[in-house]
């Protein structure tokens, strides 16, 4: 068996990691493969115990991943309480690659990630099919995920940022070493065919609009007008009631586009956290530059159950790994286990894994994609469904 996965609500780590470990033994026993696994800050105080046990009792090559809100498995989201949801893989070739709490303080981070990029693909010995990238919310993630898009054209880049936050800040693991703050790249390199999905969760309204003014988080102007003018405008003509009151319950997003970069369907989605009247910007969750075009979507249930249940359908695959934005699950449906269970109608009873993350990765018509609503999933195959 290539894949196997198992996911435990515990909430002794001894017990919840000999749950996993012993479904996985059972299944697949030992193997020299990758190791995913994610865990809910229940077990913060015993971290290193439950990851130095799964480690030892299964020996993977390359143990890997994040202390998340919320964790998923195989029909199952875990989004209270405690849980370890882990699953183990047997690909052709992995390498992985630590980023760590120095490498911020290093003057030139773009040639220090390309650098450490190349080495790991030189470890694996040939182009990777997947990276998984796993960050901390204060890691140079854009800087990041735009070097993997572009540098390996062919590569299906997927992840995300930890939503968990303490007083040592976000918390990744790779092998028994944790790291709280940084990010690590896992290459993989396999003859299964890989496919992401990437549903985002939230409705376009409005017209596509060129930011004109913009500083970092903030867009002074869209079209040449105060880009708040132009919200206030395109929710007057154009939102619903119901659809206001999602944006006044925090529902409300901006898709940005780098068409000047040729890339009309590329889109990233951003949370729009809030305006300043005193020179009418709007603020929001991911940098934005002049030049981009940008167009508001909504938060809207019932349109991402449709979403997600469409972009799965006729869909088959041996696994699945899903990083789901925190803002959805019980946040966004009215019934838990939504997305995990989406992915279960479409593949039936396949392993799966994956956790809620604050900020997911993906890569769309050769394009970074880094978005705040959305369910990226990848699907491992051995036909081109």
């Amino acid at each position: 068996m290539k894949f196997c996965s198992a996911i435990s609500q515990h909430p002794d780590y001894r017990n919840a990691a000999g749950e996993v470990t012993g479904e996985i033994l059972e299944k697949m026993g030992r193997f020299k493969g990758v190791a995913f696994l994610f865990v809910t800050p229940h077990y913060i105080d015993d971290i290193t115990k439950a990851i130095s046990l799964i480690d030892e009792i299964l020996a993977p090559h390359v143990l890997c991943g994040m202390l998340s809100t919320g964790v998923i498995g195989t029909n199952q989201e875990v989004e209270f309480g405690p849980g370890i949801s882990l699953m183990t893989a047997d690909f052709d070739a992995l390498s992985a690659v630590e980023f760590s709490s120095w490498d911020l303080f290093t003057q030139d981070i773009k040639n220090l990630i390309n650098s450490k990029l190349s080495e790991a693909h030189k470890a694996l010995g040939t182009d990777p099919s997947l990276a998984l990238v796993f960050t901390t919310k204060d890691f140079p993630y854009n800087e990041l995920i735009d070097a993997l898009v572009d540098e390996f054209a062919q590569c299906i880049v997927a992840g995300g940022i930890s939503p968990y936050q303490s007083d040592l800040g976000s918390m990744l693991f790779l092998g028994k070493n944790l790291i709280s703050r940084g990010a690590i790249v896992i290459f993989i390199a396999t003859k299964y065919n890989v496919k992401e999905v990437i549903a985002m969760g939230a409705k376009a309204v409005g017209q596509r609009l060129t930011i004109t003014k913009a500083h970092n988080f903030l867009i002074e102007e869209l079209a040449g007008k105060k880009a708040i003018d132009k919200l206030i405008l395109m929710a007057s003509e154009t939102l619903t009631p119901y659809e206001i009151r999602e944006v006044n319950s925090n529902g409300l997003f901006l898709a940005l586009f780098d068409e000047q970069r040729g890339e009309k369907n590329s889109m990233s989605l951003s949370q729009v956290l809030g305006t300043m009247p005193s020179n009418g910007a709007i603020a929001v969750s991911l940098p934005v530059h002049v030049g981009q075009s940008a167009q508001f979507y909504v938060r809207d249930a019932d349109f991402a159950s449709n979403e997600i249940t469409t972009l799965l359908q006729n869909k088959t695959a041996e696994a699945a790994l899903i990083f789901s934005s925190h803002l959805r699950g019980t946040n966004l449906f009215k019934k838990p286990h939504h997305d995990a269970r989406a992915i279960l109608n479409a593949i039936g009873y396949k392993p799966t894994c994956g956790c809620f993350t604050a900020t997911e990765f993906a890569k769309i018509s050769k394009r970074a994609s880094i978005n705040n609503l959305s369910s990226t999933i990848v699907l491992f195959n051995d036909t081109d469904n």
